[in-house]
């Protein structure tokens, strides 16, 4: 792992290097420039984070070693001399041949469409990590919101402990059942100090990942998540998702299908190449014997005899490497389908779930608010209280998941229909 990760980000290097207004410099769009809601977060980063950046410079290398393979081979010059002598006089000969190579078979060609197949398989490579990235920034974005929301959950009921001990503590005396109720406090105090160190640790690391995927700094992060913390996701209806465009575009299958042209171009050249690769070109002769020189021309070549091998394990490689990949691309379009399903049908039930809960949610606000008046009244336990806001912490951590789960699903649903999920944002 460490490995690749070094060679990954000498890649980067490399491409910043080769490539540097194509990539960080020339393309800030206006998402990075005035980022205000978590939408713009999410399509800063798939500008800029580090593994989209190495992925589109692998592209643009794939691009640059098209260029390289177009060009033809220049010719060889041959020179050979030679020097004795013959019957007591000086002889001597040079011989100059410059060679030009004639590629038969389709070579060239054939190597053209494997540099063409490497370069569309690099660029369905960069949809399958934008897909990556999509679900992750999101994923990061959607825990980070919570987390601030959790922390208020945290701060109101340590708050609330708080004025409860101070309630226990101006007492003259206390009964066994308020000592013991006291000392539950204290715990949960101590409780709730570590949550709240967990939970900054935690915004900490979230906003780290951010910071590295935008380039953006954490005061411009918060302020577009604190924005729109009040709004929910918008959940589309199972018709609207029913007239996206099907699997044949995602990420995944344009991945397979390109890896399948590569083998095919693969074939071709391993076939090209069992046609030889003739050299040929004029011939000069200076020749020198005693007194006598003359000149000599005519026309040389060369060309491979296949004694040892035709290249036919090379072909055979070749077409085993094909069909591979032809089953692979069967197995990736048949997960495909079932993936589609599944994700489907977890979007249903968190799209369900999540209603639901929405249904309670305003019912709960308000009757917690009313069991805190009641309690500042005495009419109520502290103990109650307590468990209250407990319950009510628990119940805000699975609306987070219940919501997280369904965004998710529908971000991997949507990539398997070559469609985006920040279009539903």
């Amino acid at each position: 792992m460490r490995f690749q990760a070094c060679f990954i980000f000498f890649l980067l290097e490399i491409s910043l290097c080769l490539f540097p207004y194509s990539i960080f410099a020339a393309d800030d769009s206006d998402s990075c420039l005035s980022v205000s809601t978590t939408k713009d977060i999410l399509l800063c980063a798939l500008k800029r984070h580090p593994l989209t950046q190495v992925s589109l410079s692998q592209a643009a290398v794939a691009e640059a070693n098209e260029r390289i393979v177009s060009q033809r081979p220049n010719p060889e010059l041959d020179v050979q001399s030679a020097f004795g002598s013959n019957r007591g006089q000086p002889a001597s000969q040079i011989q100059v041949i410059p060679y030009f190579s004639l590629e038969l078979g389709g070579k060239r060609d054939a190597r053209l469409k494997k540099a063409s197949a490497e370069t569309d398989v690099k660029r369905a490579s960069y949809g399958k990590t934008l897909d990556e990235v999509r679900i992750r920034v999101l994923e990061n974005l959607f825990s980070l919101k919570f987390r601030i929301k959790e922390e208020k959950l945290f701060s109101e009921a340590f708050s609330i402990i708080k004025r409860i001990e101070k309630q226990y503590r101006v007492k003259p005396r206390l009964s066994p059942d308020q000592e013991a109720s006291l000392y539950a406090f204290e715990l949960s105090e101590a409780q709730y100090t570590v949550l709240l160190n967990r939970n900054d640790q935690d915004k900490k690391i979230l906003l780290n990942e951010l910071r590295i995927a935008t380039g953006l700094d954490d005061s411009t992060i918060l302020r577009a998540i604190n924005s729109d913390s009040t709004a929910s996701f918008r959940w589309p209806t199972i018709s609207e998702l029913d007239r996206i465009s099907k699997h044949e575009k995602s990420a995944d299958a344009r991945l397979v299908d390109t890896e399948l042209k590569l083998s095919l171009s693969e074939l071709e050249l391993a076939r090209s190449y069992r046609w030889p690769t003739l050299r040929f070109g004029p011939q000069y002769q200076w020749n020198v014997d005693g007194e006598n020189k003359y000149e000599s021309y005519g026309l040389a070549f060369a060309v491979p005899i296949p004694i040892f091998h035709t290249g036919r394990a090379e072909v055979v490689a070749s077409e085993t490497g094909y069909s591979l990949f032809l089953l692979q691309k069967s197995i990736v379009l048949n997960r495909i389908s079932e993936e589609l399903k599944l994700e489907l049908e977890g979007y249903q039930k968190s799209k369900q779930l999540f209603e639901e809960i929405q249904k309670k949610n305003e019912k709960i606000r308000s009757k917690h608010k009313r069991l805190e008046q009641l309690f500042l009244r005495g009419l109520v336990t502290a103990t109650l209280v307590f468990e209250v806001h407990r319950q009510r912490i628990d119940f805000e951590r699975s609306k987070f998941e219940t919501e997280m789960s369904g965004v998710v699903s529908l971000a991997r649903y949507l990539a398997l229909q070559g469609a985006k999920v920040e279009d539903w944002l």
